[in-house]
């Protein structure tokens, strides 16, 4: 089982723990939008938007949780520098679930 966007943990390693026991297995960082702790290829443009340039230190947090907890990291939707900034926390490695190559795909789902 998995979460389709990490704005359902509602800024809680708690709750994040708390899916974990229920079963779910994998997480998308972010779905078409950015939350309070990582940036979302969805709305880059969006001007009006707070974008994080990245994780934020929560999102650091976050991602080494899943990691500890033996979830998996998903990166379909994040934007780049949210892409980058998982993949040098120390761990297990992501996936990007429902993502094809942005060069085949330059689409915002694509990055």
């Amino acid at each position: 089982m998995g979460i389709e966007g990490g704005h359902a943990i509602e800024d809680s390693l708690g709750l994040l723990r708390d899916f974990y026991e229920l079963g779910v297995r994998y997480m998308t960082l972010t779905h078409v939008n950015t939350n309070n702790w990582a940036g979302s290829s969805g709305d880059i443009d969006c001007a009006d938007i707070k974008h994080h340039n990245g994780l934020t230190e929560f999102g650091r947090d976050v991602v080494r949780e899943m990691n500890q907890l033996g979830m998996l990291v998903d990166a379909s939707h994040v934007s780049d520098k949210t892409f980058w900034d998982a993949s040098l926390i120390p761990a297990a490695p992501q996936c990007a679930l429902r993502t094809p190559p942005a060069a085949h795909s330059p689409a915002f789902r694509a990055t």
